[in-house]
């Protein structure tokens, strides 16, 4: 039971490079946006943005796109299992202090009395 909760936990380890993909995913996908605005602008007709809606429009989207960035370039050069590492030398179990004050057991085949009679 203890093994299955420490390997469920580390499936789901903060993996930083991953987000730093997704949140470039999503910069890719503002940029689109944001060109599609500016082709129905510059091309006119009844659907164009006005000039508010287009200021607007380029205000949110570039500062999305300027945010996400920001946060990809800092999220890429996170080393890998920053907060993973940290909590796996947090959650090591301690040795109790008696444990630590006795010998290590020795693998060497125990001898009886009787057995040094007989040498």
């Amino acid at each position: 039971m203890l093994r299955r909760n420490k390997e469920e936990k580390q499936k789901h380890e903060f993996q930083p490079r991953s987000h730093a993909l997704i949140y470039l995913l999503a910069i890719v996908y503002l940029g689109w946006l944001l060109v599609q605005m500016l082709q129905s602008a510059f091309q006119g007709g009844a659907d164009a943005p006005t000039a508010l809606e287009l200021a607007g429009g380029i205000l949110v989207l570039g500062g999305g796109i300027v945010l996400l960035a920001v946060l990809a370039w800092k999220m890429s050069h996170m080393p890998p299992n920053a907060s993973g590492a940290a909590s796996e030398e947090a959650e090591a179990p301690q040795p109790p202090a008696e444990a630590a004050d006795m010998p290590e057991a020795d693998d060497s085949p125990v001898l009886n009395s009787g057995d040094d009679a007989d040498s």
